[in-house]
């Protein structure tokens, strides 16, 4: 099983510091490959709506000249802006519903140095998604505290696997997202993920159109089942409450054992750990991938 660190750069306005925010991402991702972490996903966020990374890549450069062997990765970067049809056509030729490129007008250089181009992981949260990446053939990226009921996603990924299978494409990756709150004392290691998660989860209460909320609320009071969206932040705001289901924490010993039980129950390969959301202080997410490097990650090795 293989380790990274996973981040949407959620940042807290009225607590945090840009610049200061972005050095503490780049300190942690250097220390992170010393201690033996396979990877770093970043996500692209604008508009201030949850995250400040407007481009995972330009962020990434940096990480890339301050590291050496971690694999680093997009989580997700929006594709209507980031468009990857020119990875491995020179020059790229383009008839679409909406837009089109002409023939000999767009030529990419310099090309990715993985051929025939980078692995491509799918950010999915839905089985029409897991369906999707399964005929498409594409790697997995799930965050399963934010999708739906353990066996929910695991009756996904079981269709998914089936229709890698189907569709004649080997096996693929999976990178898993999960919470980690690690401490040698269990109880101090709930009490911040609960924290920590409770200023993730009101977070989104903050971007929400109060009018939109406000409507979907009074279709509910008439009688009306909860839409799909309602579902998903009834389920994301519950995550304080249903930390130790849905995350990994505790002492060193609680999180072997969290791992081995979420393996036998995903098939585990990479997992990623949201490693400094929620306001969290940078100096207790360091010792948190310290403790976990030295105490956790060798059993799975």
């Amino acid at each position: 099983m293989k380790f990274g660190l996973f981040s949407l750069f959620d940042f807290f306005r009225d607590r945090q510091n840009e610049v200061r925010y972005y050095q503490d991402t780049l300190d942690l991702i250097i220390r992170a490959e010393q201690l033996g972490f396979d990877s770093v996903w970043l996500g692209e966020e604008h508009f201030y709506t949850i995250g400040i990374c407007p481009s995972p890549q330009i962020f990434l450069t940096a990480a890339a000249r301050e590291t050496s062997r971690i694999r680093l990765g997009t989580s997700i970067s929006l594709l209507p802006f980031e468009n990857p049809r020119a990875w491995t056509q020179d020059p790229v030729e383009y008839t679409g519903r909406f837009w089109s490129v002409p023939p000999l007008s767009l030529s990419l250089s310099p090309k990715p140095v993985q051929r025939p181009h980078p692995p491509i992981y799918r950010g999915v949260v839905s089985m029409t998604g897991l369906e999707g990446a399964g005929r498409a053939g594409d790697h997995l990226l799930l965050v399963p505290w934010l999708t739906a009921p353990h066996p929910a996603v695991r009756k996904s990924v079981t269709r998914y696997r089936e229709l890698l299978k189907e569709h004649g494409h080997g096996p693929k990756r999976a990178t898993w997202v999960f919470w980690l709150f690690i401490d040698r004392d269990h109880d101090v290691a709930v009490r911040e993920g609960r924290d920590i998660t409770r200023n993730y989860t009101d977070l989104f209460g903050r971007i929400l159109i109060p009018e939109l909320l406000a409507g979907r609320s009074e279709m509910q009071t008439n009688g009306a089942a909860k839409d799909p969206f309602q579902q998903f932040l009834d389920f994301a705001q519950a995550m304080p409450d249903e930390l130790e289901q849905r995350a990994v924490v505790g002492t060193p010993a609680d999180c072997r054992r969290r791992l081995r039980e979420l393996d036998d129950e995903f098939d585990l390969d990479q997992v990623a750990f949201y490693f400094h959301a929620g306001r969290r202080d940078p100096q207790r997410a360091r010792d948190g991938l310290e403790l976990f490097a030295h105490e956790v990650m060798p059993e799975f090795a």
